[in-house]
């Protein structure tokens, strides 16, 4: 084991290894006689020999001796500060040397800097102060002319190689070190350099007296790192740290120049135990006892290269160092002179962070340099503040445990939870849904409120039209609060029954016409409906329920023999009764069903601070009423006096999105991330025609934006998240400039009326950058479960930190505060994932293939190696084993096509971590698509081009003839992709996308490509 500059001469000669003191000297300075004085001034190298440092002239010194490099430069006073720091950080010459200069850099006759750089092999910090200090004694005597006698220091006792192997051994025993997982406010990038910049402060003086006491030494180190320690683990969630920290084995007086470099060694700290931070400063004592013990017959380096890397070579297991020092007391005294310390730094960064703090005069002044690449210089100011909150607090109640101690600074405190939550806006939070829509009627009764395909309607048609099913609402019992089924394919009439429901007063509960029968009578009958709304097509999916059905027609108006009125119904409606109830996926293995009020609906669409919403606007219905896009879409519009579109029918994503763009003025568009990344590979320069465009539902792609990005000049591209617990949006952000280079696009600030929190486990706010708990509070919380009054209160609690009666809803998303006041979307805590924009309980479909009888256990996850992105495997036990083709029939009797997983994997037993969770770590990598039926019957070559094609883009070994496309992994955007490949290889074959999307076999593409060949 050799020190860094003997392994590697390059990164030996990186001025992160210089250690450099500068000082401006006013008054008259000789600079012979400082050259002079170097001549009886000695230190010790790293390797323990004796060395003598002389000037660059002067006679061969004995053997092993140092030469100091010395100059004198003049320079302007406008460019003195940059030639130090360019000198400071000039290479040395490994691994000869000299590795000590120094530099006079003459501003004026009466006023230079002195800069004295040395490689961290020769001298620390500790070290190059009392060089200095020994060098200014000496100038003094030369100015006087007086004799220079030399005067050899003490020497260490040198440590037996039988001491180094010990040494060594003990530190190779250790355990392995748990890798820090710091967050950084930009992503990591490998690089031969870091960049760096420097914090500086100085910490109260009335701190050293306790932080003494606490630690045994007059320095106070030991509770400086076990306060580190604290702080790093706030900031990265974990109980053991690895802490990087200087031991000096040799303890020298620090005003002499006995001793030898500082060593690095890696403290291993935890804080599971509950501690006090007294004893928490009793471990780091003991632990830094132990480590000084061990260290003293190791090359300066040699420890921290055992700390070695984790399996990223930009990642270091101890990515954070803490030093405390005591420097000598005053500064060197050159005679009639005058010195100040000047600041200086190279630009570089050893390590991610690196906290040294010096006790002068009884005052600890401290530096933080970190890495540029990764930290924003507001970053190292907060985290300085950090410590030195937590550090008061610790030093006044030692015997609090640490896990009571606050990290978040005040002011930071009151930014997280005030600053960047300040959202207040006047809006009409008192009235209903169906009183804004009736005010738009009156405002402009002959705008077109709906257009779809040839039919359009305007506010009065709709109004009127809306009224008589809404009488007839009435008459059968609709009351405010109660929930009314509404199941029709997209239509002028769907929006008709929409506003009926809602002018009666009652709440309307999308119930998807593609769903499975049973799910949608489950819904009804958990909403206890009293009324669905459909037509004879979907009729007898709700013949078992308690519901009375009403059959509509887009030929007829209600259905019966007597027109109902066309006036507006008075109803006893408020806005704190429910405007509608989605179902979502239960991770109990139901749906369960979030009920949402006017106001929270108001506060989406009325008085919007994230998108221009009024006449003149046309949106795009491509949503499904059962998904929570569609409430930006729908009453984004209708409330505000603008115009629905809706899409034409029968035509599958994107063709849908193209031909709405190019044949409707769309003014707003809201697009899941992945309905987005195809549209922008498609169609960008349609998507330009659109003066809004908001992105979600989804985690969104860097690059995807960035390529739309140029196309969007006249465009405002926003990105949006949102629960539907919170009404669709929580937060919002401009898409402006995209980092290519960061894993996600933020999710930005909260929307009008809304305040996002990051918190612990315990409610508590944390500071930015750091991940935590997203709890989401203001007008647009949904007000229960329906039904479900336990789920309500474990997930709706009150406000800590709103006015009373106020809530926050624990979205179950992990998330943080970026520098810039951001929040940046981290993932799920819990099992629910998105795919494809779909928000799904994987427990949902667990308990769904739980009742399977050949199904004994079941784990359900979302892969995102699956071809075309992230798809759901679930992994089984059982006796026997059904084929994937039973199981996904066993599925799609129960719930939606979006919730089957696109694989099935069995194995002998479900792994599990060692506290009974899933480990999903060790669960095998999924086939997506089994190539069934390949060795059926013999295929035609036309046959075997189309099936390795649909293999290829789904990233499949091979698949079956009759295989379905979906069933295999296969959606809509793969779709778009097997379309486009097939185009390629095929160009007569005359096939749409309407074809692939009725026809998904490859026998069957094949079959209807021969019929087509044989007309023509």
């Amino acid at each position: 084991m050799t020190a860094p500059n003997e392994t590697n001469p390059d990164l030996g000669s990186h001025p992160s290894h210089h250690v450099v003191r500068c000082l401006r000297i006013t008054g008259e300075f000789d600079g012979e006689a400082a050259r002079d004085a170097l001549r009886p001034v000695t230190v010790r190298p790293a390797a323990s020999h004796d060395a003598h440092v002389m000037a660059d002239d002067s006679p061969a010194s004995p053997s092993g001796a140092t030469h100091v490099d010395f100059a004198e430069l003049r320079v302007s006073a406008d460019e003195a500060i940059e030639v130090a720091v360019r000198e400071a950080g000039a290479p040395f010459a490994l691994p000869h040397g000299p590795l000590l200069r120094i530099r006079v850099l003459r501003v004026a006759d009466r006023e230079c800097l002195l800069v004295a750089v040395a490689h961290r092999s020769l001298l620390d910090a500790v070290g190059l102060d009392a060089f200095l200090i020994e060098h200014a004694r000496a100038y003094s005597a030369v100015r006087r002319g007086e004799s220079l006698a030399h005067a050899e220091p003490p020497q260490p006792a040198r440590p037996s190689a039988g001491q180094a192997a010990a040494d060594l051994a003990y530190w190779q025993a250790q355990p392995p070190l748990p890798v820090l997982d710091l967050p950084t406010d930009r992503p990591r990038r490998l690089r031969s350099v870091r960049s760096g910049a420097v914090e500086r402060f100085t910490l109260p003086t009335s701190l050293m007296g306790s932080l003494s006491e606490l630690s045994g030494t007059p320095d106070a180190t030991t509770a400086v790192y076990a306060a580190a320690t604290v702080l790093l683990s706030r900031h990265t969630a974990q109980p053991t740290i690895p802490l990087l920290v200087p031991v000096s084995p040799f303890p020298a007086d620090p005003h002499t120049r006995g001793g030898r470099p500082e060593t690095d060694v890696v403290l291993t700290l935890r804080l599971d135990g509950d501690p006090t931070f007294r004893e928490l400063v009793a471990q780091t004592g003991a632990e830094l006892a132990r480590a000084r013990a061990h260290s003293s017959a190791l090359p300066p380096g040699s420890l921290a290269e055992l700390a070695g890397a984790c399996g990223d070579p930009d990642r270091q297991a101890a990515p954070a160092k803490f030093a405390v020092r005591r420097r000598p007391a005053g500064l060197p005294d050159y005679a009639e002179a005058s010195c100040d310390p000047v600041g200086l730094h190279l630009g570089t960064a050893a390590r991610d962070l690196s906290f040294a703090l010096d006790l002068r005069d009884d005052e600890l002044h401290g530096t933080l340099e970190y890495d540029t690449d990764l930290f924003a210089p507001v970053t190292a100011k907060r985290l300085v503040r950090r410590l030195e909150h937590f550090l008061i607090a610790a030093a006044r109640q030692p015997d609090t445990r640490v896990a009571d101690l606050p990290v978040l600074p005040p002011e930071e405190r009151e930014l997280v939870i005030s600053v960047w939550n300040r959202t207040a806006r006047d809006f009409p939070r008192d009235r209903t849904t169906a009183a804004f829509f009736e005010e738009q009627v009156r405002r402009d009764p002959s705008a077109i409120a709906v257009e779809h395909e040839d039919v359009t309607l305007t506010y009065e048609e709709l109004n009127t039209r809306a009224n008589r099913l809404a009488h007839q609402l009435i008459g059968l019992g609709v009351i405010p609060d109660q929930p009314v089924g509404l199941c029709l394919p997209r239509s002028v009439d769907m929006i008709v029954c929409l506003l009926g429901i809602l002018k009666a007063g009652g709440a309307y509960l999308p119930l998807d016409p593609g769903y499975p029968a049973e799910r949608l009578a489950y819904v009804v009958d958990d909403a206890e409906a009293r009324v669905v709304l459909t037509d004879k097509e979907h009729a007898a999916a709700f013949a078992g329920t308690a519901a009375q059905v009403l059959l509509r027609n887009e030929s007829e108006s209600t259905g019966g023999t007597t027109e109902p009125p066309v006036t507006d119904p008075e109803v006893p409606a408020t806005a704190e009764h429910l405007a509608y109830v989605i179902y979502t996926s239960g991770s109990t293995g139901t749906p369960k069903g979030v009920a949402v009020t006017h106001r929270a609906l108001a506060r989406l669409v009325k008085g919007a601070d994230y998108v221009e919403l009024g006449p003149g606007e046309a949106h795009l219905q491509l949503s499904p009423l059962s998904f929570d896009a569609s409430l930006i879409e729908l009453w984004g519009s209708l409330l505000n006096g603008g115009t629905l579109v809706l899409p034409p029918s029968g035509l599958p994503f994107p063709d849908q999105l193209k031909a709405a763009l190019q044949r409707h003025r769309i003014t707003t568009l809201l697009l899941v991330s992945p309905q987005l990344h195809v549209a922008a590979e498609q169609f960008p320069e349609e998507l330009a025609r659109v003066r809004q465009l908001l992105v979600g539902g989804d985690v969104l792609s860097p690059a995807s934006a960035a390529s739309l990005l140029p196309y969007l000049d006249d465009t405002r591209f926003l990105h949006v998240y949102g629960p539907t617990e919170c009404t669709l949006f929580a937060t919002w952000k401009p898409i402006e400039a995209v980092d290519t280079g960061r894993p996600t696009i933020p999710i930005g600030r909260p929307i009008a009326n809304t305040q996002a929190y990051v918190l612990d486990e315990d409610l508590n706010p944390l500071p930015a950058g750091v991940a935590g708990h997203l709890w989401l509070s203001g007008d647009g919380l949904a007000r229960e479960y329906l039904g479900r009054p336990e789920l309500t209160r474990e997930c709706f609690l009150p406000d800590p930190f709103g006015p009373p009666g106020s809530r926050i809803y624990h979205t179950g998303d992990l998330a943080r505060w970026l520098p810039d006041g951001d929040l940046e979307f981290l993932g799920r805590s819990d099992d629910q994932v998105k795919i494809r924009g779909y928000r799904i309980e994987l427990g949902e479909i667990d308990v769904a293939l739980a009742a399977h009888p050949d199904i004994r256990s079941v784990a359900t996850v979302a892969r995102d190696d699956a071809p075309g992105g992230r798809a759901l495997a679930a992994y089984l036990v059982g006796d026997r084993h059904p084929d994937d083709a039973e199981l996904r029939a066993h599925l799609g009797s129960r719930m939606p096509a979006f919730m089957v997983p696109a694989a099935f994997v069995w194995l002998d037993a479900i792994p599990l971590t060692a506290n009974g969770k899933v480990d999903r770590k060790a669960l095998p990598k999924p086939e997506f698509g089994g190539g069934g039926g390949l060795e059926d019957r013999s295929r035609s070559s036309l046959e075997k081009q189309i099936l390795g094609t649909i293999a290829e883009t789904l990233g499949l070994r091979a698949v079956g003839a009759e295989e379905d496309f979906f069933d295999l992994g296969g959606n809509s955007l793969l779709l778009v992709d097997l379309f486009t490949h097939l185009e390629k290889l095929l160009p007569d074959s005359g096939l749409s996308l309407l074809d692939l999307l009725e026809n998904r076999t490859g026998a069957g593409i094949a079959a209807l490509i021969e019929r087509s060949r044989e007309r023509a």
